[in-house]
């Protein structure tokens, strides 16, 4: 059923929202968004409750930047006002279109980095991950076809713990701890608000011939 809440904005007078401010990345790309949905990109991603361990070798997390449901509503101490020229209207006030989402029907960031989908981005390119001082690429060698080539993480902070993380696999009997990282699938698609250049040489995105990062196109 829609949510019917009493979340409002006491800011919105001042223009102060999610939806205006320099760190939001809208889920919709629509000229006429019909989505609310987008993220909070002024940090970098955490290991946080949204997360998902990648099956592989590394034991790697996925990372996650803050959701936000409601971008036209929500607000923070940390607003910027956008820099971007021609920010399309929100869906609606609260009285409208945002108060008549289903959480059901969301786009999730889990969904929104879905492989073979890389995620639209109100960055160019050469602001993202890929191109940061922060961003360490997953393969020392981009020029081989690889799962998720365009994979990495963001390195800026150190991880939340120096603890080790216990592995989560139900079929290892014995138990095991790993060091987890913040897995980022698409670094050219992603941005954040600590983003540096990175000074040196930087390898173009692989392009194996079937679009950016992309290897197994769906």
């Amino acid at each position: 059923m829609p949510i019917q809440s009493s979340i409002w904005n006491r800011r919105e007078a001042e223009n102060v929202s999610c939806w205006l401010c320099q760190h939001f990345q809208r889920y919709d790309e629509n000229a006429q968004p019909t989505l609310c949905q987008g993220e909070c990109r002024k940090n970098p991603p955490n290991r946080a409750m949204d997360e998902e361990i990648e099956t592989s070798s590394e034991y790697n997390r996925w990372g996650y930047f803050t959701f936000i449901f409601w971008g036209n509503v929500a607000w923070c101490s940390g607003f910027q006002a956008s820099l971007e020229e021609n920010i399309p209207a929100s869906p609606g006030s609260l009285a409208n279109n945002c108060a008549n989402s289903i959480y059901d029907g969301a786009i999730l960031p889990r969904d929104f980095q879905a492989q073979n989908t890389p995620p639209w981005s109100k960055r160019p390119e050469q602001e993202s991950c890929w191109y940061c001082n922060h961003w360490q690429p997953k393969y020392p060698d981009q020029s081989i076809q690889q799962n998720d080539p365009c994979a990495g993480f963001c390195q800026k902070d150190p991880q939340w713990s120096s603890s080790w993380q216990t592995d989560r696999f139900p079929s290892i009997t014995v138990e095991e701890q790993f060091p987890v990282w913040t897995y980022i699938q698409y670094g050219p698609r992603n941005w954040c608000g600590k983003w540096e250049r990175n000074p040196g040489e930087v390898a173009d995105p692989p392009n194996f011939g079937q679009g950016l990062c992309v290897t197994n196109p769906a």
